[in-house]
């Protein structure tokens, strides 16, 4: 049974906010933890404690370049983490001018204030970096709180809480600047923070072990099916596409004769890089994408979300490296699903993001026999059965197919896609004896998925060691609730 969503609050127990999420009675265990309280609560906004807190902005037509500073949006900052390498990047410049009251220095807190509220991280690198106005930007006296203390504070159980009662519930979920600086924190003193965090780095240091081995089992699975094509590929280059890294060390002056260009008119299109595609098509048989498929290659459609629909809708951002997010997908009304029946996924599709800078290129294949749908900005590629989907999707994960997706996209400034007409030109080897047959494509998805599964139970044993260091802390703080 669902929690009734009616409540009553007498006179006395509203502040200064009358809207139904502030004062639901959810947020009472707010009271409750801090009664617990081992040690001293202040407000996070006492200027003895927080210097100064700002959040970025996005200048009215940015441009985002090939290499520069990293620009942070909300995605980019994780519980405890902060993941620069898919940030977009931005001129020095506009940092050091329009941007500079959103510069972010080392030993920063980092708090997401939109989307997905209160994910809270320490930036401790010197590397220049920047954000949006989905971030606020804090700067900690050290002198009286050390920030990886807070950042854990926030991100524990009442941290949690506080940004679920302050935030504006909309659309899009937000918090502003001032209501962050209302949150009250338990602090201890220096002393007994430096002892309390000890005691998590100990857990947390497990943990960050365990995603490591995750990280290697991850490597394996993608060095695997070239080794078994025989490709050899440095690792650096695996690392290193125009539209992923946002940089290329490489120079970009290069020659190719007019007898070996076509109707693509994109210098990048004729990038030395690409030779390896050649090399491929030498040493295998191949077939382009399209003709491999039962039906042609298209995209979903653009949602209208039914918070009380039955039917999940995978987007871009429920499409992770290694799997596909069902748990965090939003949803659609029956009625919706029957009335674009292009969208609709069926097991074993492969689905790949076909929009937007850093996101574009990500591939995975729907296993489940649950009913889904895809919006616009991605691809469905419904294979014939004499192919296998999990190889044919390991393929486009790897080297071989992240350089077609760098070599066929349109666009610029950020705003780039694939086109469906453009993946039915990618290149791979066919099912025939010199290609890949059959049996061979699923003896190397099998091997692969495998060591993915591996790598998945790396990452449960690591999530709970997250849990048991969020859990110890909170011991710490204001013991068992």
């Amino acid at each position: 049974m669902t929690e009734s969503p009616y409540y009553f609050r007498s006179f006395d127990e509203i502040e200064d906010r009358i809207d139904d999420n502030y004062n639901s009675p959810k947020y009472d265990m707010i009271k409750t933890i801090l009664s617990k309280a081992k040690y001293r609560i202040i407000d996070l906004g006492d200027p003895q404690y927080l210097k100064r807190i700002v959040s970025g902005k996005t200048p009215k037509g940015i441009q985002y370049l090939d290499d520069g500073i990293p620009f942070l949006g909300s995605t980019q900052v994780l519980f405890g983490k902060v993941e620069l390498k898919e940030a977009p990047r931005i001129s020095r410049v506009i940092h050091e001018t329009t941007l500079v009251s959103s510069q972010i220095k080392n030993g920063n807190v980092l708090v997401t204030m939109a989307g997905t509220i209160g994910r809270c991280a320490v930036y401790d690198l010197d590397d220049k970096c920047n954000s949006n106005q989905a971030i606020a930007i804090l700067e900690i006296n050290e002198n009286e709180i050390e920030p990886d203390f807070l950042v854990r504070f926030l991100n524990s159980q009442l941290g949690q809480l506080f940004f679920g009662k302050l935030q504006h519930i909309s659309s899009q979920p937000n918090i502003n600047l001032e209501e962050i600086k209302r949150i009250k924190i338990i602090l201890p003193n220096k002393l007994e923070q430096k002892d309390i965090l000890s005691r998590i780095l100990t857990i947390e240091g497990k943990a960050k072990k365990l995603e490591e081995d995750a990280e290697d089992e991850i490597e394996y699975a993608d060095r695997f099916l070239l080794d078994r094509l025989g490709i050899q590929v440095p690792r650096e280059e695996m690392a290193n596409y125009f539209f992923k890294s946002g940089r290329d060390k490489e120079t970009l002056c290069f020659v190719v004769p007019s007898s070996e260009t076509s109707d693509r008119m994109n210098y990048l299109f004729y990038h030395p890089k690409y030779d390896i595609l050649q090399f491929m098509q030498k040493r295998y048989s191949t077939e382009k994408l399209g003709n491999i498929c039962a039906e042609p290659i298209h995209r979903g459609e653009q949602p209208e979300y039914d918070e009380t629909g039955d039917i999940k809708v995978i987007k871009t951002v429920n499409i992770k490296t290694t799997y596909i997010d069902y748990e965090n997908c939003l949803k659609v009304s029956q009625s919706f699903f029957e009335k674009y029946p292009l969208a609709q996924v069926k097991k074993n599709d492969i689905l790949a993001t076909s929009t937007g800078y850093v996101s574009m290129g990500k591939v995975a294949v729907h296993n489940k026999d649950e009913t889904v749908i895809v919006d616009g900005h991605i691809s469905i590629i419904r294979l014939k059965e004499e192919y296998d989907p999990y190889f044919v999707a390991f393929f486009l994960r790897s080297h071989l197919g992240q350089l077609q997706f760098e070599k066929w996209f349109s666009g610029s400034s950020g705003q780039i896609e694939i086109q469906p007409e453009d993946l039915n030109q990618f290149v791979l080897p066919d099912n025939s004896e010199h290609g890949v047959p059959l049996a061979k494509q699923r003896e190397i998805a099998a091997t692969i998925i495998a060591k993915l599964n591996e790598s998945h139970d790396l990452e449960e044993r690591a999530k709970r060691k997250w849990d048991e260091a969020r859990e110890t802390f909170e011991q710490m703080i204001y013991g068992t609730v």
